[in-house]
């Protein structure tokens, strides 16, 4: 359960602060089972606390929303997609997160390498790792301080964005 792996989410990257994040802030889909929303929000805080920006459903979706022409539109926007990856999105052979994934691949395909789109994170077992997304190396997200090295792969990418722009 989420809360069983909360220990995992503990970052000690130096953080940007908790308060408002900059404007420039890179904004990342979080892609999850619904099973998973408390780990999420983990995740989520995590990635606020250093400077980055979450998209979350919990968060941003809202009353009335039509939330699929809402989420092929952010999946257009965001600069990331972290694909949490779980026993219980491993068990989704017939749900929507599956369609989100095959949005956020195909988005990766429009990136030259070394650039980064798609960012696959495991929190619970290597066991449930998604065939589509087993070409792509994992942030471990189930150890101590596993947010660290989402966080870097983050702050890599950004960089070389900045340094090729």
């Amino acid at each position: 359960s989420g809360a069983d792996r909360s220990d995992a989410v503990v970052s000690t990257v130096a953080p940007t602060g908790l308060g408002d994040l900059p404007p420039d802030a890179p904004l990342v889909f979080l892609c999850h089972a619904s099973e998973d929303k408390p780990f999420v929000q983990l995740v989520a805080d995590g990635l606020r606390a250093n400077g980055i920006d979450t998209w979350f459903d919990r968060d941003d979706l809202g009353g009335g929303d039509v939330w699929d022409a809402k989420i092929r539109r952010v999946l257009d926007d965001v600069d990331y997609v972290v694909g949490l990856q779980s026993a219980s999105l491993f068990a989704k052979e017939v749900s929507y997160v599956n369609r989100e994934i095959d949005l956020a691949l195909d988005r990766q395909k429009l990136y030259r390498a070394p650039r980064v789109f798609v960012i696959p994170a495991v929190i619970d077992s290597f066991d449930s790792v998604l065939h589509d997304l087993k070409d792509l190396e994992c942030v471990d997200l189930s150890v101590p301080a596993g947010i660290d090295s989402l966080v870097r792969a983050i702050r890599r990418d950004v960089n070389h964005k900045v340094r090729a722009g």
